[in-house]
């Protein structure tokens, strides 16, 4: 039977290992096997055979350069990341791979701004050497809230052949995360299959692939992607949000909400899972929590046209539509084409006895509008017109809107 590529990975390491048992001091002998145990996935060993031809050479600044491979391959980024600048300082590291190594590590503590501030350090000229410094560079002015910025070196990056293509489902959710009608979403969704082809775990392709099928409002297609992923990511908030939403497309509400609220807890500064907290407690007719969400949304960006939309929208539920034209000017003065605040608007239409206006407003709204928003205000229409026998979702008095 024919070796596979791992037993013949094993048994060089272990031809190497045997080698070592009569020659210990020899450095080259211990970084081959030290080469060997990491391309095994023996992280340990290859960190320990690498410690030993360090301990022989203690001033060679290429053995300490390589043992930064060791501590990267290992995750030990704060590790990485202080002998990369002490290299800095003592051996003047300013070849790209040098830099470029500093760059993961810094990435991988979460220090963003400088693994930027590195990268930019790395002349073009240095970057073909380098085949997965675009993807670094996109990763890192994605996850320091540039997302739109990250897509350029995204696309350069993909541009390569397809065999080197790492990070697959990351890769998606950049250009998901990026949808503006130009194939993104289709390529995303391509990128996520593929992620899991390899590896079924991958929690951005799970992200991506429970995403899109919302946006389809198609929530029981979202279910298994988004459920595998709270259970392997409990406390990524954008995972929780993602159910939630998922929830509420289904008006499956009092999961809604809980779902939203461990969102918020987790990720506390993302205006959008406020949003879909307000409007699950708009449909729960708690008016107050309604509000408090909308608020913490608020605070986080008063130039969001869909917090005064839903404000306005809450206004009027709650029995004080005098305050929600106001807010309905401000969201349409930040954003014509609000969905929340047009869908105010159409609200005030219809209890000043215009129900067609209002009607026809609404469906302006979803026709024109790409945003989430107004699909979710299109679903939850429909699924309320079939439970309250035809009627239109708001139009009763609070006190009769459908109890969940």
């Amino acid at each position: 039977m024919m070796a596979t590529t791992e037993d013949a990975k094993g048994e060089k390491l272990r031809r190497l290992l045997g080698y070592l048992a009569v020659d210990s001091r020899n450095s080259r002998l211990l970084i081959d096997a030290s080469d060997a145990a990491l391309e095994f996935g023996d992280f340990e060993q290859a960190k320990s055979l690498l410690e030993r031809a360090r301990a022989l050479e203690p001033q060679n600044g290429a053995l300490r350069f390589r043992f930064s491979h060791i501590l990267l391959a290992g995750g030990e980024y704060e590790a990485a990341r202080t002998l990369l600048l002490d290299l800095t300082a003592t051996e003047g590291g300013a070849h790209p791979a040098f830099l470029y190594n500093l760059a993961y590590a810094q990435f991988g503590c979460d220090r963003m701004a400088e693994a930027l501030a590195t990268l930019k350090c790395i002349p073009p000229s240095g970057q073909p050497q380098l085949p997965q410094y675009a993807l670094l560079l996109a990763k890192t002015l994605y996850f320091s809230g540039q997302v739109v910025q990250a897509l350029e070196p995204l696309r350069a990056y993909l541009r390569r052949p397809p065999s080197e293509i790492q990070e697959r489902g990351l890769c998606g959710l950049i250009l998901f995360d990026n949808d503006n009608g130009s194939g993104n979403v289709e390529l995303a969704h391509t990128l996520a299959k593929e992620a899991l082809s390899t590896n079924l775990a991958d929690p951005f392709a799970h992200l991506v692939l429970g995403s899109i099928e919302l946006g389809r409002q198609q929530p029981e297609a979202a279910r298994p992607y988004l459920l595998s992923l709270v259970e392997a990511q409990p406390t990524w908030g954008r995972a929780w949000s993602a159910l939630g939403y998922m929830e509420l497309l289904n008006l499956h509400l009092t999961k809604a909400r809980v779902h939203f609220q461990k969102a918020v807890q987790y990720m506390p500064n993302h205006v959008g899972t406020w949003q879909g907290l307000a409007w699950t407690e708009i449909l729960l007719k708690d008016f107050a929590a309604a509000r408090a969400a909308v608020q913490s949304a608020m605070a986080l960006d008063r130039t969001f046209s869909e917090n005064h939309g839903t404000l306005a929208v809450i206004e009027i539920f709650d029995g004080r539509p005098e305050l929600a034209e106001p807010e309905i000017k401000r969201g349409l003065r930040l954003d014509p084409k609000s969905p929340s605040s047009q869908y105010a608007r159409s609200l005030l239409l219809t209890r000043m006895g215009d129900e067609e206006a209002g009607n026809k407003l609404i469906q302006r709204i979803v026709k024109d509008s790409g945003l989430q928003d107004g699909r979710l205000i299109a679903a939850m229409q429909a699924r309320a017109r079939q439970s309250n026998g035809g009627g239109t979702m708001f139009l009763p008095a609070p006190g009769n809107a459908r109890k969940h």
